[in-house]
């Protein structure tokens, strides 16, 4: 059975992957190692699965893959403004996200960075 006969869900990954790496910004940035030996890099962040309803939909549309995009690089940013007590006017959940730093930061071989600073060491020694 080809996979435009399948329903979505029984897409072989090879094809829901060629679909969704359409839309995706720019090549793969995976550093051989990351910066001063640190064992990895944690990104805090929201998963949408803004693909997922398209895909699910047995749609294959540019346009509606990429609309997802505007959730990773407008949406979360707006989701994490209103998180703050400054802007919500109210005690958030935020204290865990500190938690959790704090912890992370208390093990050896954890480099802390922005996602711009990762972004940054992973560009400049992405295997190639």
């Amino acid at each position: 059975m080809t996979s435009d006969k399948m329903e979505p869900w029984q897409w072989p990954e090879a094809h829901w992957r060629r679909l969704v790496d359409r839309v995706r910004a720019g090549r793969p940035l995976r550093p051989a190692q990351w910066k001063d030996g640190a064992r990895c890099a944690v990104a805090l962040s929201f998963d949408s699965d803004h693909e997922t309803n398209e895909l699910r939909d047995g749609g294959e549309s540019i346009g509606k893959l990429s609309q997802g995009q505007y959730g990773n690089r407008q949406g979360v940013p707006r989701i994490l403004e209103m998180m703050h007590p400054h802007i919500s006017g109210f005690r958030s959940r935020v204290w865990i996200l500190d938690e959790l730093i704090r912890y992370i930061c208390a093990h050896a071989g954890v480099w802390f960075a922005t996602h711009a600073e990762i972004v940054e060491y992973a560009k400049a020694h992405a295997d190639r």
